[in-house]
């Protein structure tokens, strides 16, 4: 640590501490986590979850905003009646390696605010109009915009320290994304460089994530293994159209994969992509990266003996896309991960793939022995190419009986209703632009607030930024009017402070301010959530008409069970605030 004692250091904003006991148990698995830990993550970051027990986390709370490292350290040891020299001895490696990840940072740094965008919904960027906010990471952001031209399109800015790698690294993807040529990526539209942030406007391609895809067909009962198939079919077909054009992707997981309505697949996101028979030298050669759970075993192997990092391979992306298929088709890992770093990568070298019946998944002979040779840990063990994984592939699907079709209700008419309502109340619909002609115009029952809950749990089924993105404009329109006259009340209906009270989660701004915070933890907007869950807790507060699930007490309660359940990533303060006021007995002003 080189920094002198008067340095003062700040958490990054995108911090975020998970009680351990509120995630399932098969993260508390992996994390190996004790009762009372806390998992440390990172919203805008690709670093791995981090444990921590207790006393850790309470102590770098004292970090939100800066501070010295000996205040935070006397403080916690006044209020534990600790003594502080032990104290720090015992949190000074944590805190070291912390400082070190950029976990904690020096609070005039610029990297306290590297994870944040300098974009906005409704900024212009270049003549295109910035709509939704996609991801946001320390070195990448992704933004749905808008062009000149009314085409909706996907802005890429990359937000590398050094001005000139940061151009570099967009350079690179641009040649290989134009020797594509559209055929499994997305077009370039435009590359450029606009003060000193280097970008590429990129074809939208409309899709949920391979996971999304999977899991619904995974619930297609007797059809599911025929879609599952498909899926399968189609992810492999395109990685094997990738490299008989001599490009390795080299970031293989299922966010970067999407699967259209059709079943059509794009690969996105080539930031690690090589192209290895290259002469040029900025696609012959990338760092390697990725998530850990798809590395291939000679990566893994590599790291563990403190080798440089292997080129990526046809054939390690064989691997991936076979330990990406497992996932798809089972719901699970290949194997039980750790999440501690040296032990998963032992077992990416060393341990076998489970058999399907272990994932509670119904025995595939056929499909697991071609991924368990695909899983080798030796890659000349492998196929010889991707192709002959997807022939192979083809040939277990045809090979699937299709089930009898029994009679069934015709939904033709549901999907079309939903597609009416969302020309109403989309971005060129009239509703948008006019409002609600009837009162009232924001509650979650009647208004504003209601299309927005709507769109955000379909953006979320869908994985579908532009829902979201018109989510956040209906939940706004509702803040902005819901203390009107008319927002939350109509005479009309009988719909009055006296017969639902001003607390209701359906018929008042508590509603409205439930609905912003859960919108605003979908776009990562931390500030945002936080003080729409303050607002909600405090306008649930006003006086609600006694016990009653829809107009009373009780309806605040559910609203706090759907803050709860959404913000899994919110820090242990935001849950207390939500459990305190659901445990607290009501007082009597509050009841009528």
């Amino acid at each position: 640590m080189s920094e002198d004692i008067t340095t003062r250091f700040v958490l990054q904003p995108d911090v975020v501490f998970t009680p351990v006991q509120d995630l399932p148990m098969a993260a508390r698995e992996q994390l190996g986590a004790d009762e009372g830990d806390y998992a440390l993550s990172r919203t805008m970051s690709r670093a791995p979850v981090r444990v921590l027990d207790r006393d850790s986390a309470e102590l770098l709370q004292r970090f939100r905003s800066p501070t010295r490292i000996v205040d935070a350290i006397v403080s916690y040891s006044r209020d534990h009646r600790a003594d502080a020299e032990a104290t720090l001895e015992e949190a000074f490696p944590m805190l070291q390696r912390l400082i070190d990840n950029q976990v904690l940072v020096v609070a005039t740094s610029d990297a306290s605010t590297s994870a944040q965008s300098g974009l906005k919904v409704g900024d212009l960027f270049e003549g295109s109009l910035v709509l939704a906010t996609v991801q946001v990471l320390e070195d990448t952001e992704v933004h749905l915009v808008r062009t000149e031209d009314g085409v909706h399109a996907a802005l890429k800015l990359f937000n590398a320290p050094e001005g000139a790698c940061s151009l570099q690294q967009m350079r690179g993807e641009e040649a290989i994304l134009r020797h594509l040529d559209g055929s499994v990526a997305p077009r370039v539209l435009v590359a450029g460089d606009r003060a000193g942030v280097a970008y590429l406007l990129l074809e939208w391609r409309p899709g949920v994530s391979a996971e999304v895809a999977a899991a619904e067909a995974r619930r297609a009962g007797r059809e599911s293994r025929q879609a599952l198939l498909n899926i399968c079919c189609s992810i492999a077909n395109a990685y094997a159209r990738l490299h008989a054009v001599g490009v390795v992707h080299g970031d293989v997981h299922p966010r970067n994969i999407l699967v259209d309505g059709d079943g059509a697949v794009t690969i996105i996101d080539f930031g690690y992509a090589v192209m290895p028979a290259s002469v040029e030298p900025r696609t012959a050669r990338a760092s390697r990266g990725g998530i850990a759970f798809f590395l291939e075993p000679e990566y893994a192997q590599a790291l563990r003996a403190g080798e440089p990092s292997p080129p990526a391979t046809a054939l390690g992306e064989q691997y991936a896309v076979a330990a990406l298929l497992y996932l798809l088709v089972t719901g699970s890992h290949y194997v039980d991960f750790s999440l501690e770093p040296d032990q998963l990568l032992g077992q990416i070298a060393e341990e076998q793939p489970l058999p399907f019946a272990k994932r509670n998944t119904r025995p595939w002979p056929q499909l697991e022995h071609l991924l368990l040779k695909c899983l080798s840990k030796r890659p000349e063990d492998r196929l010889p190419d991707l192709s002959v994984v997807a022939e192979r592939l083809g040939a277990i699907r045809d090979a699937v009986p299709v089930p009898a079709v029994g009679p069934r209700g015709d939904m033709a008419p549901a999907p079309q209703l939903l597609d009416g309502v969302l020309r109403r109340v989309g971005f060129e619909g009239p509703l948008v632009s006019q409002g609600l002609p009837q009162p009232p115009t924001s509650s979650l029952n009647y208004g504003a607030a209601g299309i927005a809950y709507a769109l955000y749990r379909l953006a979320g089924v869908r994985d579908d930024p532009v829902l979201l993105a018109l989510a956040d404009v209906w939940v706004s329109r509702a803040q902005a009017h819901m203390d009107d006259d008319d927002g939350c009340f109509s005479d009309e209906l009988d719909i009055t402070p006296d017969t639902v009270g001003r607390s209701s989660l359906f018929h008042s701004g508590a509603g409205v301010e439930a609905v912003s915070a859960v919108v605003a933890h979908a776009r990562g907007d931390v500030a945002a959530c936080k003080v729409a869950v303050s607002a909600f807790l405090q306008r649930s507060h006003s006086p609600s008409r006694g016990l009653d699930l829809t107009l009373g007490r009780c309806s605040s309660l559910l609203g706090c069970c759907i803050l709860l359940e959404t913000l899994v990533t919110a820090d242990a303060a935001e849950h207390e605030e939500i459990r305190r006021f659901g445990i607290a007995r009501p007082k009597r002003s509050e009841l009528r």
